[in-house]
């Protein structure tokens, strides 16, 4: 009885992993689980999300200011994209950069507010 109690506990064990799997799904997901494809960027406590954001060469993106306080989207390079500014409980859209690549912005009124338009 022994026996067979302890090949079943075995078998259970041997059933539940440890091998070189790779499972994504209980990992956080892929790489663009961090870069989602959307057109939508969300403004609240002070943060874009999603901070990357994938989107098609041209595409509309819209950010939404879910704070109290002024926001912009802007990009870092001189000839880029630019909401002005958002008021709080507002919208505006920006029209992505044509040409695939990284595209980094921030918020003009606190730098330290950042994202990153992924054109492809």
């Amino acid at each position: 009885m022994r026996t067979l109690l302890a090949m079943s506990v075995l078998v259970v064990v041997m059933g539940c992993g440890g091998g070189e799997e790779n499972h994504d799904d209980h990992n956080g997901g892929d790489q663009d689980d961090a870069c989602p494809a959307t057109t939508s960027v969300s403004i609240t406590n002070f943060t874009f999300s999603p901070r990357c954001l994938r989107v098609s060469p041209s595409a509309s993106v819209t950010f939404t200011n879910n704070d109290s306080a002024a926001h912009t989207a802007t990009a870092t390079a001189a000839a880029g994209f630019d909401t002005g500014t958002i008021a709080g409980g507002a919208s505006a859209a920006i029209t992505a950069p044509s040409a695939a690549g990284d595209h980094p912005g921030r918020c003009s009124f606190h730098p330290g507010m950042t994202f990153t338009i992924r054109v492809e």
